[in-house]
């Protein structure tokens, strides 16, 4: 896959794109810095990808994975190092639906997953092969996020 192809994929994807990042962080900036940074480095690595019908599961891998870079920087900045993005200052926060906040709640294992799934269409089988991780694996995820989802809108938090 050339360059140019990859910036059309990239361009026709971008609205998932963006959700598949907004499903690890919370901060619209962040989001877009995660999006900038997957892109720079699939092109670098453009050459490696050996299937031209794998450059969007390759570049979603490149996309979490670099999600959960920043995240783990975000957490580092927060004083202690064990709060969570959620005890933020409120100058930092922005107003989410109650599904957004539901997600949020989910551990990280869950919170792609269960946009990928529920948002975005993908099946199980193709979530397993972003995250590399069994399809079992997904489905527990799944499952489990959707009852953490559910305690969450039914007000159980």
């Amino acid at each position: 896959m050339n360059k140019e192809t990859f910036g059309r994929m990239v361009i026709r994807n971008e609205q998932q794109i963006y959700r598949i990042a907004k499903s690890i962080l919370k901060n619209d900036e962040d989001c877009a810095d995660a999006a900038q940074e997957a892109v720079a480095k699939a092109l670098e690595n453009l050459p490696s990808l050996k299937n031209d019908a794998y450059a969007k599961t390759w570049f979603i891998r490149i996309l979490i994975r670099t999600a959960y870079d920043i995240l783990r920087k975000e957490k580092s900045y927060v004083v202690g190092g064990e709060e969570g993005m959620f005890d933020l200052p409120d100058e930092r926060r922005r107003d989410y639906s109650d599904l957004y906040e539901a997600i949020f709640t989910l551990p990280e294992d869950y919170r792609a997953a269960v946009v990928m799934h529920y948002i975005e269409g993908y099946r199980v089988r193709e979530i397993a092969d972003i995250l590399t991780v069994p399809e079992g694996t997904v489905k527990t995820y799944l499952r489990r996020g959707r009852l953490a989802i559910k305690k969450f809108l039914e007000g159980g938090e």
